[in-house]
């Protein structure tokens, strides 16, 4: 598939290559949040932990990529904070 893109746009395919690249850097940066921070004495408090690590790293990562999804973060952030 990555040898025969459907489309002859290149600006989907920068879009696609973006994406890619959020999902593999931040899957990268989970597993290494995993190996070195698992020292907490109950699981529930590992996965408050790494469902907020990975909230923070996917923000993160959106307004580093300039993805669409950083307007749509922006205008909610608005609304809450006046």
């Amino acid at each position: 598939m990555a040898c025969y893109f459907p489309v002859r746009n290149s600006g989907l395919l920068n879009i696609t290559i973006k994406y890619c690249v959020v999902v593999l850097v931040t899957g990268f940066l989970m597993y290494l949040l995993h190996i070195y921070v698992n020292d907490f004495g109950t699981p529930i408090l590992v996965i408050i932990f790494n469902v907020i690590a990975l909230n923070l790293i996917l923000v993160a990562m959106i307004f580093i990529a300039r993805l669409e999804e950083r307007t749509i973060i922006l205008k909610y952030l608005k609304k809450i904070i006046p």
